[in-house]
Order: C-alpha cells, then sequence, then structure tokens
C-alpha cells in the first residue's frame, strides 16, 4: 500500500469524523468528540479492511464494499425515510458504488462517506429531499472526478 492511499483514507476519515462531531455536538449528545473519534476508526478501519481483502481476493474485497455501502447508506437514511424507502436507496447506491469501484477501487466509497457525511450535517438545516438532492448530485460529480483523476493517473504511468 502506498502513502498516497493511506493519506487518502486518513482524509476521509478524518472528514467523516469532523461530520459526525459536528452533528453530534449540534443534536446536543453528550459526548460528541467520542461520536468523532468513533466515527474516524470505524471509516479508516472499513477502508484498511478493504485494502486486506484486496490483496487476497478482488471478489471479497467487491463483496465488502457493497456490504458496507448497503449497510451505512441505510443507517444514514432510515430515520429520514422510514424502512422501505432506506433499504431501496440504500441497494441502489450499492449498486451505483460497487459498479463504480470496479473501475475507481477505493474512490467510489470514499465519495460515499464524504456525500453521507455532509448529508448527516446538511439535513439540520434543511429538509430531507433537498438534502437527498444535495447529496445525490455531490456523489455523482464526485464519481465523475475520480473517474477522471483515475484516468488522468493510468494514462501517465
Amino acid at each position: 500500500m502506498d502513502i498516497a492511499l493511506i493519506f487518502l483514507i486518513l482524509c476521509t476519515a478524518g472528514y467523516a469524523a469532523v461530520m459526525a462531531l459536528l452533528v453530534a455536538w449540534r443534536r446536543g449528545h453528550r459526548q460528541p468528540v467520542r461520536t468523532g473519534a468513533l466515527t474516524l476508526v470505524a471509516v479508516a478501519a472499513s477502508f484498511f479492511a478493504a485494502v486486506g481483502l484486496a490483496r487476497l481476493d478482488i471478489f471479497a474485497m467487491i463483496a465488502f464494499i457493497a456490504t458496507a455501502t448497503a449497510v451505512s447508506t441505510y443507517g444514514v437514511l432510515h430515520h429520514d425515510l422510514g424502512r422501505r424507502r432506506a433499504v431501496a436507496t440504500a441497494v441502489v447506491m450499492m449498486l451505483v458504488t460497487t459498479a463504480a469501484s470496479l473501475f475507481i477501487s477505493y474512490l467510489a466509497p470514499m465519495a460515499l462517506v464524504a456525500t453521507a457525511s455532509t448529508y448527516l450535517l446538511v439535513r439540520v438545516w434543511i429538509s430531507t429531499r433537498q438534502a437527498l438532492m444535495i447529496m445525490s448530485a455531490a456523489f455523482g460529480g464526485l464519481i465523475v472526478l475520480g473517474g477522471t483523476f483515475f484516468y488522468i493517473g493510468v494514462s501517465n504511468m
């Protein structure tokens, strides 16, 4: 594993941790720093687990990404959308993220982490519909941006 991937994983986990801390603080939780720290550890550990699985078997990594995407998306959205809509949305996000991760590996799940954590913060101030539209547009934009960076990186090898 190279240093750039480690840096990218830690930056993604750090961003999610800051968003979790801000959401917990805004909602009046007693220990927002603990929430942020647990988020940092969970996100970083899941990405390092995906990297470890990729060294063993690429299909195991893809299955892990699909499962983690579905579970995390459902966890983020089930309070706002209800069970049935959250399951449908989680399945769609799982399919899109898994398909994109076949081409841009870790950048697709990182885009999902960034947009989902931003959704949680934005959802504090605006309606669910508006926050979902922002999340969808940001996710699509980050997938395209990740694909562009990946293409540039591969073409310059």
